[in-house]
Order: structure tokens, then C-alpha cells, then sequence
């Protein structure tokens, strides 16, 4: 059972990708909310239809005066995620300060969730008592936060595949053999770096592993890995169907586990059912260096909301509440880009704007102003890359940021 303060992150995030199939395919809830649902559709459309019936069932009744705040609530969202627009153009629209609309947006999403939640409890063969928020986390979920906690936390650099690929198979081998399942790991001779904490991957291959070893539907089981242009493939071959068939991974600890470790780094982990000789359990992880972005703002909310926008994009985030902060992390790192607000405590963002550019070890990191105030041309003499005016939409903010870091592959 998931923890209901999960799945309504979960939600957030899905309606984030609302129109796009691909992302929302990789969602949780794909798996937690489509199983056993009749439809022609593909697993994302489906859960895209879910999500926007979801937010049809919050539209008041004809009895509800058009001026109620109920219909306030059906607007934003149909607005927002039905119709697409813009989160500043939905804010003028309805008339709604950037604090009002971020209030009452994380009280719909909440909403959403709460009627997709019995949808899922629905679906549920047993129920037991859904853990409100706050409630107690399993052992399973809690294992899951603290990993990927560590993961975003750790030093990261270039890793050797190979080497942690036979690495973990050795540590694993007197678990396999003590099942009876021979355990069989086919590495092509050369393959690509990737980019991570070498703690993180080593703990993703023997969670993968454990699990696989548990539901080999025979007596042995093999890792295939295969690299590409952008990505690194593993499949785990071997697996039973059946058994599978009764979970889905969000409901296997250690895949699940896995799965939030490599969306950290922009890897993805899912299940093909496709394949004749029985279920592939595939791996996904990016070649290249993950693009590193320093957030320096004061307010943790606004840090958290860039999170939400641009983690489950590949980008890693590290944030700074001020200047003080933000030279420790730059002494220690090279962010690709740097977010920047201007109004802080003690030291100003146009302080730390002259002070990026004037050193030369950061004076060509590109700098993006996120701010309340409009002043570009200042921003732009002073050296600022682009500006953004808050409230920002994760649109502006990606576009924004793949605009300059493609200037910078270039």
C-alpha cells in the first residue's frame, strides 16, 4: 500500500505533464491507477483521460451560484491543466494574486488526489485503512524517502558501469545461488560513462537484483546491458508473469526503491509485458553529465516548486537561501546555470550578480533573474543571461534553461 502523501505528490506531478503521454507513462500512477482498465488507449493517454475526468468530477452542480468559490476552484484547473494555458496568463484571468493562486492550487491538487485515491482504493482487491497525511510511513516507503534524500545530498561524478555492474553481481552471487537461480550478466566490452553517486547506482543494481532473483519464474536470470547514443539499457530477463501480475512495482520494494533513485539522476525503470518469453524488467540511465542547477532564493517554497518543475526533467538542483551559502556550494562545485532571486536578506541578487561576474571562475555561468520586480535592462547590464518575472511557469523556466544550455553545447 502506498502512502496517501505520496500519491498525492504523485498527482502533482501528473498533472504538471498533463499533455505529455510520454512523461505521464513513466508515473507511478500509471501502473497504481490503468491496471485492469478496458481502453484502446495507450498507458499515458489513459492516465492523461483519468486525470482530466478527475477534475471534471470537482465542477460544481447547477445549484452552485456562478460567484461561488467552488467555481473559482473548476476554473483554475480546467484553465491551468484542461485548456493549457499558462499559469500567469490563468492568474490574470481569474483575477488571482501569485500567493492566492499557489494556495489554492496546492488545495486542488489535493482535491485531485483525494478523488483519484478512492478511484485506486477502488481497484484495491483487500483495502486497509489508507494512512492520512502525516501518518507513519512503512518501513518500505520510509527506505524510499531516505534513499533518494541521499542520493540528492551526495557528491557526484563519472562512474564506470562495468565496474559497478561486477561489483554488485558479485556481492549478490551467494544470495542467487542460495535460491537456486543462476545469475548470468552479459556486458558489452566498452561502455559509456555515466554520472551519479556511486553509493546511489550500486544500491539500484542490487535492489533490481534481489527483487529479480525473488520472482524468477525458473532457475536462472539475466542482465543484459546494451548502451545508445543518450542512454544506458538494462533489461532484466527471466521473470515471472504471473507473479507480476499481481503487483505492480510501485508494490515491489526494491523496484520501487530503484525507481526513485533514477529519476533523481533522469533514468526511468518500467516493466515490458510485450515481450513473448515473458516480462522485462527495463533500465534506462542517461550517458551524459546531468545538467547541475544552483537556485539562489530565499524562499523554500519557491525552491521546492522549481524542484518540482525541473528534477523530473534530469536537471539536479542544488539551492542556496542566500549569498553566504551559495559561495560554499561554488567553491565546491560548477553549476551548468544559476536561478537567482533579487530580493534577499543581507545580500541583494544584484549584489551576487556583479560578484558572479567580476570572479573569474563564475563569470560565464550563466544567470537566470527569477524575480517579483521587472527590471530586465538592469538585470541584462549587469550580465544576468535571461530574466524571468514570478510568478514562472515550469514552461518559461525549461525553455528558458535549454535555450542557454544549448548556447553552451554549441
Amino acid at each position: 500500500m502506498i502512502a496517501r502523501s505520496l500519491f498525492v505528490q504523485y498527482v502533482r506531478e501528473a498533472l504538471a505533464d498533463l499533455h505529455n503521454p510520454a512523461r505521464l507513462e513513466m508515473n507511478p500512477l500509471a501502473n497504481l491507477l490503468t491496471r485492469g482498465r478496458s481502453s484502446d488507449l495507450a498507458v499515458g493517454q489513459a492516465l492523461r483521460q483519468i486525470l482530466r475526468e478527475a477534475i471534471e468530477t470537482l465542477r460544481p452542480g447547477p445549484e452552485v451560484p456562478p460567484d461561488h468559490p467552488e467555481w473559482l476552484g473548476y476554473h483554475l484547473l480546467h484553465q491551468r491543466y484542461l485548456q493549457g494555458i499558462s499559469q500567469v496568463m490563468t492568474c490574470e484571468r481569474l483575477g488571482l494574486s501569485r500567493a492566492t493562486y499557489y494556495r489554492r492550487h496546492h488545495e486542488l491538487a489535493k482535491a485531485v488526489a483525494g478523488v483519484l485515491w478512492s478511484h485506486y482504493q477502488r481497484q484495491k482487491p483487500a483495502p486497509a485503512a489508507p494512512p492520512e497525511d502525516g501518518a507513519e510511513l512503512s518501513p518500505d516507503e520510509r527506505a524510499r524517502e531516505e534513499a533518494v534524500k541521499l542520493a540528492r545530498e551526495a557528491q557526484q561524478s563519472l562512474l564506470d558501469p562495468d565496474e559497478l555492474l561486477q561489483s554488485a553481481v558479485e556481492t549478490i552471487q551467494p544470495f542467487a545461488r542460495q535460491q537456486g537461480i543462476e545469475l548470468g550478466l552479459r556486458v558489452p566490452a566498452a561502455l559509456p560513462a555515466i554520472y551519479g553517486d556511486p553509493a546511489a547506482f550500486r544500491q539500484i543494481i542490487l535492489n533490481v537484483l534481489t527483487e529479480g532473483i525473488t520472482l524468477a519464474a525458473g532457475s536462472s536470470l539475466d542482465l543484459l546491458v546494451s548502451p545508445g547514443k543518450r542512454e544506458m539499457h538494462w533489461q532484466l530477463r527471466g521473470l515471472d508473469k504471473a507473479d507480476l501480475a499481481q503487483r505492480s512495482l510501485e508494490e515491489v520494494p526494491g523496484f520501487a526503491v530503484s525507481r526513485a533513485l533514477l529519476e533523481v539522476y533522469g533514468g526511468r525503470l518500467w516493466l515490458d509485458e510485450a515481450e513473448p518469453e515473458g516480462p522485462v524488467l527495463c533500465v534506462a540511465i542517461p550517458v551524459s553529465r546531468p545538467q547541475l542547477i544552483l537556485v539562489i532564493d530565499d524562499d523554500a517554497d519557491t525552491v521546492n516548486l522549481y524542484r518540482c518543475y525541473l528534477e523530473i526533467h534530469g536537471y539536479i538542483l542544488q539551492a542556496a537561501s542566500g549569498g553566504a551559502q551559495a559561495w560554499a556550494i561554488l567553491a565546491e562545485s560548477r553549476p551548468d546555470a544559476i536561478l537567482l532571486d533579487v530580493l534577499m536578506p543581507r545580500e541583494d541578487g544584484w549584489a551576487i550578480l556583479q560578484r558572479l561576474k567580476a570572479l573569474p571562475g563564475t563569470a560565464d555561468i550563466p544567470v537566470v533573474i527569477c524575480s517579483v520586480l521587472s527590471q530586465p535592462q538592469l538585470a541584462l547590464a549587469l550580465g544576468a543571461a535571461q530574466v524571468l518575472r514570478k510568478p514562472i511557469t515550469a514552461d518559461a523556466l525549461l525553455q528558458a534553461l535549454r535555450a542557454l544550455l544549448a548556447k553552451g553545447d554549441s
